[in-house]
């Protein structure tokens, strides 16, 4: 595998077979590049809650205009090396969780360094506060001594809480740190953009941000229309949104005094392969074409994402 070159501002996560099904049409239809990130929870060796194995997802995905990506890696040198077998070609190291962050970073960062694959680094958690000029500045120093990546995350102020995001992106900040990483040659990325306007993006491309990263919102729109087709068509939804309030999921993205009703919808996504789900996709599909609806839905945001960010949708 030769490396890729990116040009992409925008990552996916793929968070259902819909959702990398419509982003490998809409990169080929438009001719676009796009990156689809999976996270460990999304795809892994043994599977997640998408229903694909790291390597069923390299082979399912692959096309001319998609970066295979995997997003916050992990400290562990198997999974690692099992990401770069399944032909990944794009890496996020982030060892934020491991015991010794610095010493797991340079270990994985020189396995890398030796492989054909692109990189990304630094750690972005949900949490709406910007990264720390100065930590920037020396983190990238210290990566930069070992390799030189394609990206590196930081915190902007966004945040995504439900299904809305919440957080206040830090212009003056932010600017501050894309010229620190393009001092050094690398890429500024920034992760949780979900659910942002028009505005909002050409905030990002006035701040100088190379590209940016969603997936609930891609997930929250797919739950949206099926319970709108639903609803209209008369079919309950009650086994289904069941499975997904049961499920727990949402507890992460809480914001306040939040409804069951919203609760099951922020967490729809994650119970797509269940059989609750498959049983009504099955219903939908006896009176509409569902996996167009969800195709259409999913191309009105990607319009809207790969408009902003390249200046073209007014």
């Amino acid at each position: 595998m030769s490396m890729k070159r990116i040009n992409s501002k925008l990552g996916i996560s793929p968070v259902s077979m819909n959702v990398i099904d419509s982003v490998v049409e809409y990169s080929t239809k438009y001719q676009v590049q796009l990156m689809l990130i999976a996270s460990r929870n999304q795809i892994d060796t043994k599977g997640g809650y998408v229903g694909l194995t790291s390597k069923e997802f390299t082979n399912y995905a692959k096309a001319p205009n998609i970066i295979l990506c995997r997003d916050h890696s992990g400290a562990s040198e198997k999974s690692l090396m099992s990401d770069l077998n399944a032909g990944f070609d794009l890496i996020h190291v982030d060892c934020n969780e491991a015991k010794d962050v610095i010493r797991a970073t340079k270990r994985l960062l020189l396995i890398v360094k030796e492989c054909d694959v692109l990189l990304e680094v630094g750690t972005e958690d949900n949490t709406g506060i910007s990264t720390d000029i100065d930590k920037f500045f020396h983190d990238l120093e210290f990566i930069t001594d070992i390799v030189t990546p394609e990206f590196i995350v930081g915190g902007t102020g966004s945040l995504v809480k439900e299904i809305f995001q919440v957080g206040c992106f830090d212009y003056d900040t932010v600017t501050k740190l894309v010229s620190i990483a393009h001092s050094f040659g690398v890429k500024f990325k920034e992760h949780n953009v979900d659910y942002t306007s028009l505005c909002d993006l050409r905030q990002r491309l006035n701040a100088g941000v190379d590209a940016i990263n969603i997936g609930p919102e891609l997930g929250v729109a797919q739950t949206k229309i099926v319970i709108e087709q639903a609803q209209r068509h008369g079919i309950s939804l009650n086994a289904f949104l069941d499975k997904s309030l049961q499920s727990g999921k949402w507890f992460k993205w809480l914001y306040g005094n939040t409804s069951d009703a919203l609760k099951a919808v922020t967490a729809g996504h994650y119970v797509f392969n269940s059989d609750e789900y498959k049983a009504l996709i099955g219903k939908l599909n006896l009176v509409v074409d569902i996996n167009r609806e969800i195709k259409h839905g999913i191309f009105t945001l990607l319009d809207h994402y790969v408009g902003g960010l390249d200046g073209t949708k007014k």
